[in-house]
């Protein structure tokens, strides 16, 4: 599995890079402003699992897709021990 985790906001082409990537194998991690993708269409499509940060999702103001599990850091500190890879996209 590779980690990997998104912390950039819509329009920004590293976003489309990061999402054509993305394997079934491979976990999806919005941070930061790429909280605000929760509700993109693209997001919804990926063939992986997507989870959001849950401090950065309530600065975002924004509720979060049933389909994108919301996280706290220690869940995210275990998936990536679990991770063979971990990719950061900024």
């Amino acid at each position: 599995m590779v980690l990997h985790t998104l912390a950039a906001s819509a329009g920004q082409p590293i976003v489309d890079q990061c999402l054509s990537v993305l394997t079934a194998d491979d976990t999806l991690v919005l941070l930061g402003d790429g909280a605000y993708l929760v509700g993109d269409a693209g997001i919804s499509e990926v063939p992986c699992p997507v989870c959001v940060l849950d401090t950065d999702l309530a600065l975002a103001a924004i509720p979060s897709p049933e389909s994108i599990q919301v996280i706290d850091m220690a869940a995210l500190v275990a998936l990536s021990g679990k991770a063979g890879n971990q990719v950061a996209w900024y």
